[in-house]
């Protein structure tokens, strides 16, 4: 793979990204669903953090016409399992009504 070709793959990998957080974006203003909607904002802000380091990544590459040895691309470890702690918190501090709409049942697993 010429320089040229990892310049491309790295254009797509950005678009990818970009386009990936509007999908997230875009599936939690249409979910009625709290615990969709919450999951689907923490996934999209964790696609808009990757499309961030790689658009640090392609600027210093361009710039420099190399890899860039000193960039750091550590990203944020992933908040889904706490969007996921905080929602049955409430739901189990929540009174239960036949009305719930999201019920936990204690047989599923939302691991």
């Amino acid at each position: 793979m010429d320089e040229r070709e990892r310049i491309n793959a790295l254009d797509l990998a950005l678009n990818n990204e970009l386009n990936e957080h509007k999908f997230y974006m875009k599936n939690a203003e249409r979910t009625t669903n709290p615990l969709g909607k919450a999951m689907f904002r923490q996934i999209g802000n964790e696609e808009l953090e990757h499309y961030e380091r790689l658009k640090q990544l392609h600027e210093e590459w361009t710039k420099r016409g190399k890899w860039p040895n000193t960039l750091p691309l550590k990203v944020r470890d992933t908040e889904i399992k706490n969007v996921l702690s905080e929602f049955v918190s409430k739901a189990e501090t929540s009174a239960p009504s036949e009305s719930d709409e999201y019920k936990l049942r204690p047989e599923s697993s939302i691991y």
